[in-house]
């Protein structure tokens, strides 16, 4: 996995903003948070397939600007767009008024996240897609993990008419561990620990050594990648997190929702 290049724009009132020049996708997902993004980045590296995905952090387009040009380039041209916005609509209010516009004129499907467990009712203004879409799209980010995100991207793929897609609930994972004379008890995420890095390579860059430690910090080498964009080294993804007594990863959970409206 590499980051994308950025160009810096120098305006007259000081600010900057920055063209982050991915290319499109099918899937664009946008989140204020750093673990949402790693995970549906080795998600979609596991599933080995399906439609192309494109991450980005809103952190990088908070400027008018930088919100234009990433829609103008890159959202203009996806199938469906996921928005989980935290802390509301405030926080990215022009980006939502600019990415609504654009997918309501070309037949976008777009959903608005609140992005925590304070909705914001006024987000739901702002999407495409049924509220019952959206509130499936949130229960997999409050499960959270690689298998839950894997089995949102599966329930956005039926969503756009992928013929094969398994549409599956989101499964709770284990809040808390059970401290072993060995280690903790790690959760269901420990089958995705000898596996490869979780970050999407393949023609984004090269792919991992299955023997890496999988309580390595993932750590995105410099260079060009269509999917993966914004994100500040050093990050974990959802279920990735520095060493622990076992070596092994661990995950966090919340409470989540136990059916899915998301079409098989």
């Amino acid at each position: 996995m590499h980051l994308l290049p950025v160009t810096a724009i120098s305006l007259d009132d000081g600010g900057e903003a920055v063209d982050l020049q991915q290319p499109p996708g099918d899937i664009v997902v946008l989140s204020f948070a750093d673990s949402d993004l790693g995970a549906l980045a080795a998600a979609h590296r596991l599933r080995g397939g399906g439609p192309s995905l494109r991450l980005a952090s809103l952190r990088r387009l908070r400027h008018p600007l930088s919100v234009d040009l990433y829609i103008d380039k890159t959202a203009a041209k996806a199938r469906f767009i996921v928005v989980r916005c935290l802390g509301g609509l405030d926080y990215w209010r022009y980006g939502l008024e600019r990415l609504a516009e654009t997918c309501r004129s070309q037949g976008i499907k777009l959903a608005v996240l609140p992005g925590d467990d304070r909705p914001d009712p006024r987000l739901s203004a702002y999407a495409t897609v049924p509220q019952t879409v959206c509130g499936a799209l949130e229960a997999y980010f409050q499960a959270g993990g690689i298998d839950n995100m894997g089995r949102l991207l599966a329930c956005i793929g039926a969503e756009i008419g992928e013929t094969g897609a398994s549409v599956e609930p989101p499964r709770a994972v284990p809040r808390a561990f059970a401290l072993m004379p060995q280690g903790f008890a790690c959760s269901e995420v420990e089958s995705h620990s000898t596996s490869p890095s979780p970050l999407p390579c393949g023609e984004e860059g090269s792919a991992a050594s299955p023997s890496r430690k999988p309580s390595s910090p993932v750590l995105p080498p410099n260079g060009p990648s269509p999917i993966f964009s914004s994100i500040a080294p050093p990050f974990w993804p959802a279920t990735r997190r520095p060493s622990r007594p076992c070596g092994r990863p661990f995950a966090s959970a919340a409470s989540i929702r136990s059916s899915s409206p998301c079409r098989a």
